[in-house]
């Protein structure tokens, strides 16, 4: 990040990774932490450990799925003129059916060192919905805005 946006940048993001935080991006509850050799005390390590085996369960559940329907990735956060949101920010508001409240999927990213493809995220609990979605992909773009496809 730029050194001279670091406050305001701070600012936005613990509206989800602060420790008073009440809303998360897909229901998953994340947090900053500092990098473990800051980390001096003996009860900061152990909940350090807690947090990396709770990341390790959580990263061992998810499943995913790549598309290659992409020319490239960067088109995710390219935002429509037509509705105002990027193609992450419409697929991201899918909601899950086993949980209402939460999106159905985790994370949606262009796969590392490659450009034409995404990878999608989720939980085994919508594995359903997510891989119909993401196979219907050029379907439903077209339904909810065309000029993604353009």
């Amino acid at each position: 990040m730029a050194s001279d946006k670091a406050h305001e940048i701070c600012t936005i993001l613990s509206r989800w990774y602060g420790s008073t935080a009440t809303e998360f991006l897909d229901g998953t509850k994340l947090r900053l932490i500092p990098p473990i050799y800051n980390i001096l005390s003996r009860d900061g390590k152990v909940k350090i450990a807690t947090l990396i085996a709770r990341q390790e369960a959580l990263n061992s559940r998810l499943a995913y799925m790549k598309s290659w329907e992409f020319t490239t990735n960067l088109l995710l956060d390219k935002v429509s003129p037509n509705c105002g949101k990027s193609m992450r920010q419409i697929l991201m508001a899918v909601k899950s059916s086993k949980f209402p409240n939460c999106s159905a999927f985790h994370t949606i990213d262009g796969t590392w060192r490659e450009e034409d493809n995404v990878t999608f995220t989720f939980v085994p609990e919508n594995e359903d919905i997510c891989r119909k979605l993401i196979t219907g992909l050029i379907p439903f773009l077209r339904s909810v805005d065309p000029w993604f496809l353009s």
